[in-house]
């Protein structure tokens, strides 16, 4: 029998990780998103805001604590790979620095205030924003909306061209943390590679601007 490639290999691997872990309704989500990213066969560089967070709330699932950040750090030790990954709450970085290979790095900082000053060797390949929860009165949402565009604004170039983002805790078309990101694609003209409970997005990639330019003679 022939020995299966290294495509399948992953993938049988990738499945039975995501299997180990509370994915919940994410499951197929995140599936896709290392599976696209697995494809590449190269070391993969993968940014988050908001990192997995000790399960205080019996009333929630597990999966709303963020195990996304366990996903990210199995691509990066796969790939050979790196993720990084901020939250502004010492409990949970310290948390996620307890769960996550060296692969991974765990900043405890202000995300937005990490982005627009970090300094990086590698470009992104991907982006995972699900930072500020999207909670309380309206404003408290509306801010929210608004700082993961910012987030985006903050790390867009250092995206590669092609790189996916990705936006979690989406309930509706223009109801959640990607309200202001999504309508910024809208004006770009891209359409969301998945519009469910996360939201997916890829960017363009770099094409020439040519354009002329006319002098008034004197």
């Amino acid at each position: 029998m022939a020995n299966d490639s290294p495509a399948t290999s992953a993938t049988s691997e990738l499945d039975t990780f995501l299997a180990s872990i509370p994915a919940g309704f994410r499951k197929q989500r995140f599936h896709d998103l290392a599976q696209g990213l697995l494809t590449a066969e190269r070391p993969i560089v993968i940014l988050e805001t908001g990192c997995i967070r000790p399960h205080v709330n019996p009333l929630d699932p597990p999966e709303n604590d963020g195990c996304s950040t366990l996903v990210w750090d199995w691509i990066a030790r796969t790939t050979r790979g790196t993720c990084i990954t901020v939250d502004i709450d010492p409990a949970n970085a310290d948390y996620a620095r307890s769960k996550v290979s060296p692969c991974t790095k765990v900043y405890c900082a202000d995300s937005l205030a990490f982005l627009i000053s970090m300094r990086l060797s590698q470009s992104i390949d991907l982006l995972y924003l699900d930072s500020m929860d999207w909670t309380g009165t309206a404003e408290q949402k509306n801010l929210s909306a608004l700082h993961h565009a910012a987030e985006l604004s903050a790390a867009w170039r250092w995206l590669n061209h092609g790189a996916i983002i990705a936006v979690d805790d989406c309930h509706d078309a223009y109801t959640g943390k990607h309200a202001l990101v999504r309508r910024f694609f809208d004006s770009l003209g891209v359409p969301p590679l998945a519009d469910d409970y996360i939201h997916v997005w890829q960017k363009p990639m770099s094409t020439p601007v040519q354009f002329a330019l006319s002098v008034p003679s004197k």
